[in-house]
């Protein structure tokens, strides 16, 4: 899709009812131009991929009076016009927006009792959505207007009690700006480190963590404050492999949230993106009841509340099913899902996020590995691996995948080619700087095998491995390895005799048991 396109993107992200409200608003405001402007509103929604050509030719007539440069912008504009009068009740900020603009024209019309009702209106509306940076406008408002009584005798009172007013809402608000900064310090840390593997690494997340306010949550002097000191304890612990005690927290998150939703409280409107978070979280705990129960809400959510849930949640969303299938060894399950989302790419194809894609590609192939269709999976390895942007921004997923290579060319008994992919992916891990212990382990098992081959040689080589793994899962630097391809079930299903498949499923099983009985 072309960059400068914007107006495409616009009108594909629009809602059944926001397009038709739109239209309403194209008859009620431009009137002489809405028949042209609609065409190419019209033209453009039909589309899936965006092609000018195929929509100069459907408008036809309609551009002959009109450059279509100029009719896309004003078209963009009115459409911006017309999703803000949509949105203006479910908006918090448009709705104190709305009240303190509306206070201001009375303010100027000097009829301050009115403006006076409709400022504290609005300073009420947001703080009872935990937006008091919002109230700072209105107190602006608020002065220039009391600044006019200062001849009455209890201006003086007035004004001291405005300024005690305006110091206790500084404070909410400078506490709820420190927790999101510590918020924001965390998502680039996770972004920027993923699971630690190193010291350097935990060092990252310990700067945050330790600060001052992370110790206590009665710090935290409002709702949304409390949110984001919940959401960085549940982040911190999902990323050093504690999924149980990020559940905790993450609950603590909905059970705020499902408060504040019966008075349509500002935090509830994160429900979905936290329900996401918490099936994610029950992957990672091997917790398929409690994930049943929670994607069930998560969807419900996105149906009755869908301002609340973009695409691109609603999309992943779906990726939670093949991702516990995954867990679970139910690759055929997997396999379904993973074509409704490589769907989902194509059609929001230059909207998705590259994670997104990366990940889809790489659930692709444990899948298509788990279904012994090696040369499938081997597609979706390349599919990475042929990604610049996966290099530079997904370099987890991407160093997985090389190592992975590895891995399939040996099921495929690729073993001329399997000396040189070691080679070139051990040279290209080295480059990073360092090699981490998994993957000495990995590449020295192959390197063994292949020097010699002999069947009593490799059960004793993957017995090694096997015991290996299993100790260097207690390593929490190293333990992110694990998550994305179980090797430790490849390698029993090789000493067993077993399919790849048949392995998960009993670990999955086991590992449910004992979650039950912790519980």
């Amino acid at each position: 899709m072309p960059k400068n396109d914007k107006l495409f993107v616009l009108i594909k992200s629009m809602t059944k009812s926001e397009k038709r409200y739109f239209r309403l608003f194209a008859d009620w405001h431009g009137r002489k131009r809405s028949s042209k402007y609609l065409a190419l509103f019209d033209a453009l929604d039909a589309q899936d991929v965006y092609d000018e050509e195929a929509m100069r030719h459907s408008l036809g007539s309609a551009l002959e009076t009109q450059h279509l440069a100029e009719l896309k912008l004003y078209l963009y504009n009115s459409i911006l016009k017309a999703l803000y009068l949509f949105n203006l009740e479910d908006s918090v900020e448009s709705r104190v927006s709305m009240l303190t603009r509306q206070g201001e024209i009375l303010r100027r019309k000097k009829l301050h009792n009115q403006a006076e009702q409709l400022f504290a209106k609005a300073t009420r509306l947001a703080m009872q959505n935990d937006q008091p940076y919002f109230a700072f406008d209105i107190y602006a408002q608020r002065y220039l207007q009391l600044v006019l009584e200062q001849n009455n005798p209890d201006f003086a009172e007035k004004f001291e009690r405005f300024f005690d007013e305006l110091h206790h809402y500084n404070a909410i608000n400078s506490n709820i700006l420190d927790y999101w900064h510590l918020n924001a310090r965390m998502y680039v840390a996770m972004n920027k480190v993923g699971q630690p593997r190193s010291e350097e690494d935990l060092a990252h997340y310990a700067a945050i963590m330790n600060h001052e306010l992370m110790r206590n949550p009665d710090l935290a002097l409002s709702p949304i404050a409390k949110r984001n000191y919940y959401l960085n304890h549940a982040t911190y612990n999902r990323s050093i492999n504690r999924p149980a005690k990020a559940l905790e927290y993450y609950r603590e998150i909905l059970a705020m949230q499902m408060g504040s939703k019966r008075t349509s409280n500002r935090l509830s409107s994160g429900i979905a993106t936290n329900l996401y978070n918490i099936c994610l979280t029950c992957i990672d705990a091997r917790d398929p009841d409690a994930f049943a129960r929670y994607h069930r809400m998560l969807l419900q959510e996105c149906e009755q509340d869908p301002a609340s849930a973009s695409y691109r949640l609603r999309i992943n969303a779906l990726s939670l099913v093949p991702n516990i299938s995954i867990s679970s060894g139910d690759f055929a399950a997997a396999s379904e899902g993973i074509a409704q989302l490589e769907e989902a790419i194509r059609r929001y194809k230059g909207r998705m996020a590259i994670g997104f894609e990366v990940y889809t590609h790489f659930m692709g192939f444990v899948t298509q590995f788990g279904l012994e269709h090696y040369d499938r999976a081997i597609d979706y390895l390349n599919r990475i691996l042929d990604n610049r942007r996966a290099e530079a921004e997904q370099k987890s997923m991407y160093y997985a995948a090389r190592l992975l290579l590895v891995v399939t060319h040996y099921e495929l008994q690729n073993f001329d080619l399997l000396d040189y992919l070691l080679k070139s992916t051990y040279k290209f891990l080295s480059s990073r700087g360092s090699v981490f212990k998994f993957e000495l382990l990995v590449t020295g098992f192959f390197r063994s095998i292949l020097a010699d081959s002999d069947t009593q040689r490799l059960q004793k080589e993957l017995i090694k491995l096997r015991e290996a793994l299993r100790e260097l899962h207690q390593d929490h630097f190293e333990r992110p390895v694990f998550e994305g391809f179980d090797y430790e079930a490849w390698v029993t299903s090789k000493l067993e005799n077993r399919s790849f498949a048949d392995v998960l499923r009993q670990q999955f099983n086991e590992r449910r048991q004992t979650a039950a009985a912790q519980a």
